[in-house]
């Protein structure tokens, strides 16, 4: 009798429970069903793409720097010493422009114009400082480079009226302090021109990161020293109105949007070298150099960074080192 009772009592309730359920129901409105509540998944947030890891490129030594953050994004050996060629020809017109006077002219001597070079000058003829400075730059003139230092010497010197002075060490003590000045610990100038001095002695050494802090400094202090640089000819008349035209030797300006400025380099034991600056927006300059690339292989590896930079600047790829 008792497990009847229990039964029965079982049966009362699952029909209260079931009655419930109906009753709540039809007090619904019409078309609505019971609310439940949602669980939100969050997803973890997608790590930044390391753009830069597999590129493929031919120079020994690369950097990349967003100078106006001062962050890397990218290194490869960038502090290596390696061989500058016509890289050093930065250094050499900033110099040259800090010990000659705005305006004056440049002798090109016999010695200067006997220079191996792609941009030969003639001797005896004069040139305005800036035209100098530029043809130096764009046409990588050694004879130009020679002349620069010649004259810079001349006035250390106090010797302005002396056409045969021969060049002395004077101007590259000047280059080499510059270089300590600026903390480039891993460059030293034995030429003004970047030329190897033998088939086992280059003239010039240096690293990617010191270059880049060198370009760096240029665009930031003294920005008209790169400005022809820009352009793929520059053309210019001597004081004597013997006109010369250049091709600029950098032949990727034409494929870098924004450029600031760029320089060339290439000889026997350098390699191909390039440096270049640009801006990725406005007052958002991006300094990339490689050193140890071939002839036209650094310019297909300064179009790769390039790119590089720009899509990881919009994307917010990950940084290899934080600071300069």
């Amino acid at each position: 009798m008792r497990e009847i009772h229990q039964q029965l009592l079982l049966g009362f309730f699952a029909m209260l429970s079931v009655g419930g359920a109906f009753l709540f129901a039809l007090s619904m409105p019409r078309g609505e069903t019971p609310r439940q509540e949602a669980t939100v998944i969050t997803s973890l947030p997608t790590p930044a793409p390391d753009l830069f890891k597999d590129l493929s490129l031919e120079a020994k030594a690369v950097i990349v720097i967003d100078w106006s953050r001062n962050q890397v994004l990218f290194e490869k050996n960038a502090n290596a010493q390696l061989p500058l060629a016509s890289l050093s020809k930065l250094m050499t017109v900033v110099v040259a422009d800090e010990v000659l006077p705005k305006g004056s002219a440049v002798t090109i001597r016999p010695k200067d114009a006997k220079q191996s070079d792609n941009a030969p000058l003639r001797a005896g003829e004069q040139w305005r400082l800036k035209d100098l400075l530029d043809f130096t730059l764009i046409g990588s003139s050694n004879s130009g480079a020679s002349a620069l230092a010649s004259e810079a010497t001349a006035a250390l010197h106090g010797e302005t009226e002396e056409k045969n002075i021969q060049p002395s060490s004077v101007f590259l003590e000047r280059m080499n302090q510059k270089a300590a000045e600026l903390g480039l610990s891993q460059t030293y100038f034995l030429n003004e021109t970047g030329l190897d001095q033998s088939s086992e002695v280059p003239g010039n050494n240096g690293s990617a990161r010191d270059m880049a802090k060198l370009l760096g400094y240029i665009i930031t202090s003294r920005p008209e020293l790169l400005d022809a640089t820009r352009y793929p000819e520059f053309s210019a008349v001597t004081v004597g109105n013997t006109r010369y035209r250049v091709q600029n030797t950098d032949t990727a300006l034409g494929h870098i949007p924004g450029l600031i400025g760029s320089k060339t380099g290439l000889t026997d034991l350098a390699g191909g070298n390039l440096a270049v600056a640009f801006d990725a927006g406005i007052e958002h300059p991006i300094i990339v150099v490689i050193l140890g690339s071939s002839q036209e292989g650094r310019f297909v590896d300064i179009q790769k960074l390039v790119d590089t930079s720009l899509s990881c600047l919009a994307l917010g790829c990950r940084n290899s080192v934080s600071n300069l």
